[in-house]
């Protein structure tokens, strides 16, 4: 009679174990789904941001007397902003993504000043300061907390994703009581021993797992296996705070001829030729220099050295990259242009050096492409520079 209310006994809290390390193992899953969710969510965020930093650099470039052209790409990036801000403006007020729910507001408030300021974009010439002001003014009301909105999406991505990792502990915590109370069993607790030892080890195998993959996406560009922009924004912070000293530059790349590769050959082909740019600027740039993907065909590097050694090093950057790509029975043609900007104790904060640099991307660019400039060059005017080789799309002859 006493062996049967052990039994008993061990049956109930057997059971009443397995219920909390189930309840903590759908818990979990729930929390894996939203994973793609939310990894695209902060996708668009994050070009929502560059939008609105590329229009406010394009709209600068005007003032200070770019070429009509440079005025079609300035009213173009205007109008994508204006687009992402009011078509999308649902997916972004109305995600699962809590973060959000905080920047309702300001999400309105951006589309309001984008209404307001439409008139003076349309009408912005070279020369006219008190418009770019103006501009500068009504979006500095949202710019940060735009920027804050992303940052804090960021942030509660990896909340959750650690809270997978904790809640896979103490799931695992659970199994290790049963298996405790197993010991003490007659046969039948030796045999379910048995059993959760192997799906206890299962459980670490998964934890460990998850625990690479956490850290991976944390710093990782999934495509090029570079570090990320998350990863490159904590390192600039490093600057600010002085943790990261000495004469550093920041060099912007970016791929001339990359939208024709992927309209003519295909996203394949588009990833195929950023895998390989990553590998060729790992091998230019060195393993001591930091070099991170922010998102699209843009990269950003941080190196320490002379001016000369930054602008010798966007020269290699470009003619490695200029070099041609094999892809199936074609070839792969693209250029690169490189805004470079430099850092030293008297220089502004490391978010205006990423600003000169990129103002220096969009001036190589102006330049014609396939060259590199760097910021104290906007000071003075230079000759343009020709490109050294057409970006684009050369297919090979096929055979007969």
């Amino acid at each position: 009679m006493l062996k049967g209310f052990r039994y008993i006994a061990f049956a109930l809290v057997a059971t009443a174990l397995f219920a909390m390390v189930k309840n903590d193992l759908v818990n979990v899953r729930g929390l894996s789904t939203d994973t793609t969710f939310y990894t695209t969510q902060l996708a668009e965020l994050t070009r929502l941001e560059k939008e609105l930093l590329q229009f406010r650099v394009q709209a600068a470039g005007v003032v200070h007397a770019a070429p009509t052209a440079g005025r079609d790409q300035m009213l173009l990036a205007f109008d994508l902003l204006w687009a992402r801000v009011n078509t999308e403006y649902k997916r972004f007020v109305r995600p699962r993504i809590d973060a959000l729910k905080r920047y309702e507001e300001t999400l309105g408030a951006l589309s309001r000043d984008l209404k307001d300021i439409d008139t003076i974009v349309q009408g912005l010439q070279p020369g006219d300061h008190a418009a770019l002001a103006r501009i500068e003014t009504t979006l500095n009301k949202t710019s940060l907390e735009i920027s804050a909105m992303t940052d804090d999406s960021y942030t509660e991505l990896y909340n959750r994703a650690t809270d997978t990792t904790v809640m896979l502990r103490k799931a695992l915590g659970g199994v290790n009581h049963l298996l405790h109370l197993f010991l003490i069993t007659i046969f039948l607790g030796a045999i379910l021993l048995l059993w959760q030892l192997r799906k206890s080890e299962r459980l670490n195998r998964n934890l460990a797992a998850s625990e690479a993959e956490i850290r991976r996406l944390a710093t990782v560009d999934p495509l090029t296996e570079l570090r990320n922009r998350r990863y490159f924004d904590e390192r600039m912070q490093a600057i600010d705070e002085g943790v990261w000293t000495g004469n550093l530059h920041v060099l912007l790349v970016d791929l001339d001829g990359f939208k024709a590769v992927n309209d003519t050959m295909g996203h394949a082909a588009g990833d195929y030729l950023l895998k390989t740019v990553a590998r060729r600027l790992v091998t230019t740039a060195g393993h001591s220099t930091l070099l991170a993907r922010l998102g699209g065909d843009e990269f950003a590097l941080v190196c320490d050295g002379s001016n000369h050694d930054a602008l010798n090093l966007a020269q290699r950057i470009i003619a490695e990259l200029s070099l041609p790509i094999a892809f199936g029975s074609g070839t792969l043609l693209v250029g690169a242009s490189v805004g470079v900007s430099s850092f030293s104790k008297l220089a502004p904060p490391s978010t205006v050096m990423l600003r000169e640099a990129d103002l220096a991307l969009y001036e190589a660019k102006a330049r014609g492409r396939g060259c590199a400039v760097h910021f104290n060059e906007l000071k003075r005017p230079r000759p343009v520079r020709t490109v050294p080789a057409a970006a684009g799309i050369h297919l090979a002859a096929q055979s007969a």
